[in-house]
């Protein structure tokens, strides 16, 4: 969790009102819902980036987040989904391989995740976290 600050409740509030300024606040939407998921609130998290798809649909990272909440909840099926609609708007992008192949694990897929870690480590070949869930798993 994070620790409160008189800093992050001034920029939590500048952030809800740039988000109740405009119809167009998907930025400002996305990093209060990373601050919601930062603290451990996924319910508020999933609502306000609900609220930014709500407001650009192709919104970058927002899908993102909602497949490391999911993940972080156990719902790997509504994670892998996230992800690869993300994946599918931008591309790869760091931690994909290794988010999906966690998700994979937990969906009982060994042979998948190992797929996935391995991707992730060709494409970023010092991520000691894709690394180790990779050894994890027998390579």
């Amino acid at each position: 969790m994070v620790e409160d600050s008189s800093l992050a409740r001034r920029v939590e509030r500048e952030l809800g009102r740039e988000a109740a300024s405009s119809p167009y606040c998907a930025t400002a939407l996305l990093r209060l819902g990373n601050l919601a998921a930062v603290r451990g609130d996924y319910a508020r998290a999933r609502a306000l980036l609900g609220r930014a798809l709500d407001s650009d649909p192709r919104a970058p990272h927002v899908h993102e987040r909602l497949g490391l909440i999911a993940l972080a909840d156990g719902r790997a099926r509504e994670a892998l989904r996230e992800l690869e609609r993300e994946y599918s708007l931008y591309g790869w992008f760091r931690g994909y391989g290794l988010r999906t192949g966690q998700a994979y694990r937990l969906l009982g897929d060994p042979g998948r995740a190992r797929a996935r870690f391995r991707a992730e480590i060709a494409r970023d070949p010092g991520n000691e976290e894709a690394l180790d869930s990779l050894r994890a798993l027998g390579y």
